[in-house]
């Protein structure tokens, strides 16, 4: 799995399993992409960008996502 990849999906796992949001948005509003047919409210996760911030210590990432 990619670095964005596993970043998207603990973001996923961690909105959609909020009781809170899920309180206030229902069950599978939580996506990466909206079909017309899903009617607002909703959450999006969007693009993100990744920089590689390695160094000598070890491999890092800087990630930049936007949720909607």
């Amino acid at each position: 799995m990619t670095p964005d990849n596993a970043l998207q999906a603990a973001i996923f796992n961690k909105l959609s399993n909020d009781a809170t949001l899920t309180a206030l948005i229902g069950s599978g509003k939580v996506r990466d992409f909206v079909p017309e047919s899903l009617s607002p409210p909703y959450v999006v996760i969007g693009a993100d960008t990744l920089v590689d911030a390695s160094s000598k210590t070890g491999a890092m990432w800087e990630a930049t996502v936007t949720v909607h």
